[in-house]
């Protein structure tokens, strides 16, 4: 069962770039998958705006020792997609072109419960581009990331997906905020659902090494990313 929340709309539009050097995050949204399944209803936005960039991460829940595959959707590019056992979490973007709909399709290897991020983009140049990386351990560290473009006017967003949907972050690498997090399993403390986070700033450098995320809780199966989008 899909859970929606956010209503979510298309504009027909174009892209108005605002004044000022760094992209800006115009909207976002979450969702999830409750059941085991293997298409993931991705939501989007809402109001997209043809021409702004749009980011997706989806994290798979339940698996303990199976490795489940995500599909790159079609019409998108990967960003990120880490697959080991018990942890698989991933990140498309593509640019809106009107085409999209309300949301994406995701296929995963096996049916698994899943939750999502979507982000829209304006003032940006160029494709973003990231790295990521899996670990069990108590706090999820997305690595460092030195884009190809150099030095410019950046977003930086950091994520991290992990199993243990009843664990939540409780503190966001130094330097981040605006956190965008999402869970599912409702009420339940079970270790199978899944839970991810994302945070963003803005910074120019040619290369950033964020901080850790920090859990708190023990150990858990992660995947934490560091993206970077250009600004325009």
């Amino acid at each position: 069962m899909l859970r929606v929340n956010q209503l979510t709309g298309f504009a027909n539009r174009a892209v108005v770039t605002a004044p000022g050097a760094f992209p800006l995050v115009n909207g976002t949204n979450t969702s999830t998958e409750e059941a085991d399944v293997t298409s993931h209803a991705v939501l989007l936005p809402a109001s997209v705006a043809i021409g702004e960039l749009l980011i997706v991460t989806i994290t798979l829940g339940n698996a303990t020792t199976n490795v489940t595959t995500i599909s790159t959707p079609s019409g998108w590019t990967a960003l990120f997609n880490e697959a080991q056992a018990g942890r698989t979490s991933a990140g498309f973007y593509r640019v809106a072109d009107g085409s999209e709909g309300a949301s994406v399709a995701v296929s995963s290897s096996e049916a698994r419960s899943s939750v999502h991020q979507s982000f829209r983009i304006s003032n940006y140049q160029g494709s973003p581009e990231a790295a990521a990386t899996n670990a069990i351990s108590a706090d999820p560290d997305p690595p460092s990331l030195s884009p190809s473009w150099g030095s410019a006017d950046n977003l930086w967003l950091v994520f991290e997906g992990h199993r243990s949907g009843n664990v939540a972050a409780s503190a966001l690498p130094p330097g981040y905020s605006n956190d965008l997090t999402i869970r599912n399993g409702g009420a339940a403390t079970t270790n199978g659902f899944a839970r991810s986070t994302t945070a963003r700033r803005n910074l120019t450098t040619a290369s950033e090494n964020p901080g850790a995320f920090t859990l708190g809780s023990g150990t858990t199966r992660w995947v934490a990313a560091t993206i970077a989008i250009r600004g325009a």
